[in-house]
């Protein structure tokens, strides 16, 4: 879209775009992935539209309610936090992760303190083992704190 107000709405999750015409002219690029937008919904809109992109190995997530991703079959969120678990030597024990929708869902898997927002997907909150408040509360920083001010409390 070239409107306006969808651009400025967009800069908040990614600053750093370029408006093209036509992907398929783009020469010399990686394409790490394509985020799809559709303002009534992807999960029952666009999803079922391009699951068929599978086949030719793309992996298609709702990665919001009204976002949905599409990348590499191999690459997700799960594949970077076991890239940097082993890069630092951390077990799925020294690590907390926090999801909200289907992109989480892999990173979710891997950590012992995996939490679902209270506002997540029921899929999220089905693979999560801990809960923690909505986005719209600040649920990471309440976690968070929490966890800190346990720590400080066991060693002082």
């Amino acid at each position: 879209s070239k409107d306006e107000t969808f651009l400025e709405y967009f800069k908040n999750y990614y600053d750093k775009n370029i408006w093209v015409d036509d992907l398929t002219k783009i020469e010399n690029e990686q394409f790490i992935k394509i985020a799809v937008n559709h303002v009534g919904g992807t999960e029952f809109n666009v999803f079922p539209k391009l699951v068929d992109f599978e086949k030719y190995g793309l992996k298609v997530v709702v990665s919001g309610e009204v976002w949905l991703d599409v990348m590499n079959k191999k690459s997700n969120k799960g594949v970077a936090l076991q890239a940097l678990m082993n890069k630092l030597d951390i077990s799925s024990e020294e690590i907390i992760v926090f999801g909200d929708f289907m992109n989480d869902l892999e990173m979710l898997n891997l950590a012992k303190y995996s939490f679902a927002m209270e506002n997540a997907h029921q899929n999220v909150k089905e693979v999560a083992n801990f809960k923690a408040p909505s986005n719209d509360e600040d649920g990471v920083i309440q976690v968070i704190k929490q966890y800190l001010q346990q720590l400080k409390t066991v060693n002082t």
